[in-house]
């Protein structure tokens, strides 16, 4: 399956696509980088780094509409709206 991550170089969805990989899915991360870190992204994983709001670099870089494109899409990014850690993410 094509399963999207939001919020996968954070902690959590870095963790999250990492297991999806090793199950042999198809694993693209879409994060902006805004609290996340490149290094976090797993070896194997797609990188799209744009926001989420942002429908037009949606499509053009995931081919992605709201009805056609990918299989599935894991949600970590809300997260980053939420307390953290202290020193998480500074």
């Amino acid at each position: 399956m094509r399963i999207v991550v939001t919020g996968g170089a954070g902690y959590i969805g870095s963790v999250v696509a990492k297991q999806l990989l090793a199950a042999g899915h198809e694993v693209v991360v879409l994060d902006d980088l805004s609290r996340g870190h490149v290094d976090a992204i797993p070896a194997g994983a797609a990188h799209a780094d744009v926001s989420l709001l942002d429908l037009p670099a949606l499509e053009r870089e995931l081919g992605w509409t709201p009805r056609r494109g990918l299989d599935e899409m894991i949600a970590d990014a809300w997260a980053r709206h939420r307390a953290r850690p202290r020193g998480y993410g500074d």
